[in-house]
């Protein structure tokens, strides 16, 4: 694909992610560099889509529990897996789980107090 090509694709795919999505999700994006897309299936879930390539988070109740990897079988411009990611949990949240890598994320590392001391006094 040449240099053109693919200006050319990444405007087309900025325009389509702007008909997709309202003009505070948009701010949202541009600002935080996420998009959180409410769970249709799981109360208190968020899935927060990043603007740049990475991993989606699975939010619960404002907690990180898990990061989804989904990929598709051709290269698409950035702003297009924005709106594979929104479109597959809006349509069809319990088929885009089934389809994703999905890693936990442990539970942080809690110190007790006595072992601060510990290691202050050391």
């Amino acid at each position: 694909m040449s240099s053109e090509e693919r200006a050319h694709a990444e405007r087309r795919s900025e325009e389509l992610l702007r008909d997709l999505i309202d003009e505070r999700e948009y701010r949202q994006l541009m600002r935080y560099g996420y998009l959180d897309v409410p769970s249709h299936c799981y109360a208190g879930r968020l899935y927060r889509i990043p603007y740049l390539p990475g991993r989606v988070c699975i939010l619960e109740d404002g907690r990180a529990v898990a990061e989804l990897c989904v990929q598709p079988l051709v290269p698409l411009p950035d702003n297009d897996m924005i709106v594979l990611h929104k479109l597959m949990i809006a349509e069809n949240e319990r088929d885009y789980l089934a389809r994703a890598n999905a890693f936990p994320i442990p539970a942080p590392l809690v110190i007790p107090w006595r072992d601060l001391d510990y290691w202050s006094a050391h």
